[in-house]
């Protein structure tokens, strides 16, 4: 994921609706470091944060009509029929060679519950190549266990796509791979994913859960962004939850992070409906912003293991939350780090939340 100075997540949000709007192909997640915040409007009082910016607040009100419609769309679209997968022609495929095979660089052809074959010109197919399905009229795809690779933008805006079967070689998802599958509803991730792209599947409005492999190692910057997943658990070999992960997906409420995972990048679950969260003891550090905005996160856990807790980390939480920490100690960096937290919050020296 991209980052750009002096812009921050909801002048993002702003510029992503308005190139969507104008019927643009890129969108960019963009993120700013720290420079942004000391620049802010946000005035700091003790502990307490006053928040007034009338703009921002319309800005996001429009931004959540415009999700709103696009959510709306998505539902009317995955309730469509797929039908009975078939095998395209050869002929409806163009490919061309690569180690170890061929890649999918496009396809022309009408079916639409696709099971792709898993050779073409009599070489397995082992990689769906950049944009190869993007803006196609597909409702179903089922991937060969021959593919090892789905590039960048491979099924991008595919907006009638109710379901995807990836097959069991599948190794790494890359960036903006599913963005904008609005209908996208199933997912069935194989055991040896090890890489989800940034903004893989940002705009998956319809896609309510999903299931991640326990081979998963990363889940890049953005890559549930705006999606409407309700509840997810992070399996102990991911090593990186990525800048704004899940960052605006609305409707998530429950979010489990198994032990294992160690770092929790930036805003990874800002603007989320989360009622509580409890820190696995091998997580080592939580990034700036990182529950910035979840107004409903009511209790967490933090354990000893972690040693930096980034600016703003618990701003604006539930109103009377309580953060329980292991030790004196790390209730020091929690203070130290955190800055901006309601005043009616409380941080709790509890060893016996962490047995």
């Amino acid at each position: 994921m991209k980052k750009e100075k002096g812009i921050g997540l909801v002048a993002f949000i702003i510029i992503f609706v308005a190139i969507l709007i104008i019927g643009a192909v890129a969108v960019v997640l963009v993120m700013t470091n720290d420079k942004d915040e000391d620049k802010s409007d946000k005035k700091e009082s003790g502990t307490k944060i006053e928040t007034s910016n009338k703009k921002g607040e319309e800005d996001t009100n429009g931004v959540q009509d415009f999700l709103g419609d696009i959510s709306e769309q998505g539902q009317q679209n995955s309730q469509a029929s797929i039908g009975n997968y078939k095998t395209a022609k050869e002929q409806d495929f163009a490919f061309e060679d690569v180690e170890g095979g061929v890649k999918i660089t496009s396809y022309t052809g009408d079916v639409e519950a696709l099971q792709v074959p898993s050779t073409l010109g009599g070489k397995n197919v082992v990689e769906i190549g950049t944009g190869a399905f993007s803006v196609t009229a597909i409702k179903g795809i089922k991937l060969p266990d021959t593919v090892k690779t789905i590039s960048d933008k491979a099924f991008y805006y595919c907006t009638l796509l109710v379901e995807a079967t990836l097959g069991n070689g599948t190794q790494t998802i890359g960036e903006e791979c599913f963005e904008g599958c609005m209908a996208l509803t199933t997912i069935n991730l194989n055991e040896g994913l090890t890489k989800l792209g940034s903004m893989s599947f940002g705009m998956c409005t319809s896609l309510k859960e999903i299931k991640f492999p326990k081979t998963l190692k990363e889940i890049n910057g953005g890559a549930f962004v705006m999606s409407g997943l309700q509840k997810v658990t992070i399996p102990g070999n991911v090593e990186l939850i990525g800048d704004g992960a899940f960052t605006s997906c609305s409707s998530l409420k429950e979010v489990v992070i198994s032990e294992g995972v160690k770092t929790i990048k930036r805003e990874a679950f800002a603007y989320c409906p989360i009622t509580s969260i409890v820190i696995p003891n091998t997580v080592t550090e939580l990034d700036s912003k990182v529950f910035f905005d979840c107004s409903e996160l009511a209790s967490v856990n933090i354990p000893n293991s972690v040693k930096t807790i980034g600016h703003a980390a618990f701003q604006n939480i539930a109103n009377g939350a309580t953060i329980y920490v292991q030790d004196e100690e790390t209730k020091a960096i929690l203070e130290e780090g955190i800055k901006y937290i309601r005043e009616e919050c409380s941080v709790v020296v509890d060893a016996t939340k962490f047995n």
